[in-house]
C-alpha cells in the first residue's frame, strides 16, 4: 500500500491548496485569508483541507518548506 506522502491524490491536493493560497495572496494578507476562501478557490471541501493542514498558517509553512 502507498503512503500517504507518496499519494498521488494527496499530493494533488495539497498542490491544489498551496496554489489557491499563493493566488489569494497575491490580493490579501495571510491574516486576512481564511479556510472558506481557500477551499472555495481550490475548489475543496473543509474536511479535506483540515484532513492537510490545521490552519492557512500551516498551509504557508508547508509552501515555505
Amino acid at each position: 500500500m502507498v503512503g500517504i506522502k507518496n499519494n498521488l491524490r494527496v499530493q494533488q491536493t495539497r498542490n491544489q491548496l498551496k496554489q489557491a493560497l499563493l493566488t489569494l495572496l497575491a490580493d490579501h494578507s495571510l491574516a486576512n485569508i481564511t479556510v472558506t476562501t481557500i477551499c472555495q478557490v481550490a475548489d475543496i471541501n473543509r474536511g479535506t483541507f483540515y484532513s492537510h493542514y490545521g490552519s492557512p498558517a500551516a498551509l504557508f509553512a508547508d509552501i515555505e518548506h
